[in-house]
């Protein structure tokens, strides 16, 4: 058991000494891409192409952050619209299969 822990907190800094690292870098690289943005020189071509890879760096982020948060045993979930978590209703998905129609008599017998 001690095992298990001291290799699970192993495996814990070196995923907070990555993120680190992998935060500086990000950090470097937004922040030239936001001169890029800010920069009236620069054409709107140029301007759109740096905010659409802000976007996808920044998502990226997100998802890094959420693999920490998990990695050190915390939950990450969407909070709802009251930030409890919890939504006033519950969704319940059914299915109806109808029956195969019956063929019309014929009248004509």
């Amino acid at each position: 058991m001690a095992d298990k822990k001291l290799s699970a907190e192993k495996r814990l800094k070196l995923i907070r000494k990555i993120s680190a690292l992998a935060d500086g870098i990000t950090l470097e690289y937004v922040t030239g891409l936001s001169e890029t943005i800010n920069d009236p020189e620069k054409d709107a071509k140029e301007k759109r192409k740096a905010f659409a890879e802000m976007d996808k760096v920044l998502r990226i982020s997100k998802q890094y952050s959420d693999r920490e948060l998990l990695a050190e045993g915390k939950t990450t979930a969407n909070i709802g619209i009251d930030g409890k978590g919890t939504l006033p209703f519950k969704v319940i998905f059914t299915e109806t299969v109808e029956a195969p129609a019956e063929p019309e008599a014929d009248d004509r017998l």
